[in-house]
């Protein structure tokens, strides 16, 4: 294991390679390209003994990929999303979120929840730096003509065919579930020995996941990201970033309903 760990970033490039070219069935473009990127973080983590890593990130999608599911059935059955399958998303949601907070306090990446732990002036604070930045990048998105994002029109077009309350609880909770995942357990966990690294590979993450297709969203998305991950790196409180970002996603869903 110490010899695998000692060129890991060399024998990681073989199933890389190899998984990625399976995936995409051999086609060379951009798809390998993040496929082989993929499954060679996969086997560092697997090399370095981090899967809990990977155990954070599947159980942050599984709550919108559920909602994806339900949903593209209902589409092809014609049939609006029944009590039945909220009830089901509320489960999966749950499961989501109980297993990744017991990995994150097994792992000693947080520390208890606890009321104290909410700082509301600061929360306040990132709020308002997240605003700030959102008027920024409008005006610059206005001036170069681009004035949305292909994530947020993704979910503006979602909430539109599942009840609101889903939707509601599905892009809040995603506050925890993305601090967790791209911020704690990359800053505190997989790269907690390479801060420089590890701000950096937080930054560019939590951008990425949200699918920049423009200049207006890389802007946007990286922005805020800054600013979270700065957040945590001067702070070192997984709760504080949870508020912020949750009372973002939370404004976001409020502006949304009132010019809906």
């Amino acid at each position: 294991m110490n010899i695998l760990r000692k060129y890991s970033l060399l024998i990681s490039l073989i199933p890389g390679i190899l998984l990625g070219l399976l995936v995409t069935q051999g086609h060379i473009g951009l798809s390998l390209l993040w496929s082989a990127l993929f499954f060679y973080a996969a086997s560092l983590l697997v090399i370095h003994q981090k899967l809990y890593w990977l155990a954070l990130f599947v159980l942050s999608l599984l709550p919108m990929l559920s909602i994806t599911i339900i949903n593209q059935q209902n589409q092809r059955q014609h049939q609006p999303f029944s009590f039945l399958e909220i009830l089901i998303f509320l489960v999966i949601f749950l499961f989501a979120l109980i297993l990744s907070y017991r990995i994150a306090r097994k792992k000693e990446l947080i520390e208890p929840i606890h009321i104290s732990r909410f700082p509301l002036g600061k929360i306040l604070i990132g709020f308002l730096m997240i605003f700030v930045a959102s008027l920024l990048t409008s005006f610059i998105g206005s001036l170069l003509k681009e004035t949305g994002t292909e994530n947020q029109a993704a979910l503006n077009q979602l909430a539109t065919a599942i009840p609101t309350i889903v939707y509601a609880i599905a892009v809040v909770g995603a506050g925890f579930f993305e601090e967790l995942t791209y911020r704690v357990a990359i800053m505190d966990g997989v790269l907690k020995k390479y801060q420089p690294l590890a701000f950096l590979a937080a930054l560019l993450l939590f951008t990425l996941m949200h699918s920049p297709s423009n200049i207006y969203s890389w802007l946007t998305y990286g922005l805020m990201s800054l600013i979270l991950t700065t957040f945590y790196y001067r702070y070192r409180n997984f709760y504080l970033n949870m508020g912020i970002h949750m009372l973002w996603n939370g404004f976001g869903i409020l502006i949304s309903l009132l010019v809906r």
